[in-house]
């Protein structure tokens, strides 16, 4: 995983070498993006909570009208706790995405451009599950996966005004996944590990729009 982690680090340097290198010859933007996708979808009242299979929520992107680097995430932490007749249940979930790359920008017209490039990802999710039952002890679960990966994107942007965008990209992304499931029961017993490794393909079509502004 070590390994892993460095290769991730150094591709990240690599790309942002790379990006500056193309962008000193034009002036430079930054670009402040927000996927509004389940916002419109609540608008016009079309069940928007379940309908983006895309994790990011938030964008950044530095570059002029050749290239840009890009980053985006979306990070998110809740805790529950319930009552139950023969105990409490108290449930923690985090999670975080995160990518970060460059693209290529190719205008078509005045108003629209296409662009291609590719990034690295970077995904932790996090659940942890503690079961206090009445005069006997408690039952403790923790859940947690990390995976990074990267593939390439294809997208297009169109031009609102001067300061304002939309976007919508599509991306094929492999990633390999750890995985860590630990239980404790309690009674002076050590916990229960189990990791597994395994490797996944996440196509995503594009199917979330995003809300640029140019700055």
């Amino acid at each position: 995983m070590k390994r892993l982690n460095f290769i991730f680090l150094i591709f990240l340097f690599s790309v942002s070498l790379f990006g500056q290198e193309k962008e000193r010859k034009s002036k430079r933007n930054t670009e402040v993006g927000l996927n509004i996708t389940n916002t419109l979808a609540g608008f016009f009242n079309s069940g928007g909570s379940g309908l983006s299979k895309d994790p990011y929520l938030f964008t950044l992107k530095f570059g002029n009208s050749k290239g840009a680097a890009r980053f985006a995430t979306n990070f998110n932490t809740q805790s529950k706790s319930e009552f139950l007749i023969n105990g409490n249940r108290k449930v923690e979930e985090s999670l975080l995405f995160f990518r970060g790359g460059y693209e290529f920008r190719k205008p078509i017209d005045k108003r629209f451009m296409i662009y291609y490039g590719i990034d690295a990802t970077v995904e932790y999710q996090l659940e942890k599950v503690d079961f206090s039952l009445f005069n006997s002890g408690s039952i403790f679960t923790e859940n947690s996966t990390f995976g990074v990966g990267g593939g390439p994107v294809l997208g297009i942007q169109f031009q609102l005004m001067k300061r304002i965008a939309l976007s919508t990209e599509a991306s094929i992304y492999g990633v390999v996944n750890s995985r860590k499931d630990s239980l404790d029961e309690g009674r002076g017993a050590p916990p229960i590990e189990n990791n597994s490794t395994g490797f996944k393909i996440a196509p995503s079509i594009p199917s979330s729009l995003y809300l640029i502004m140019i700055f």
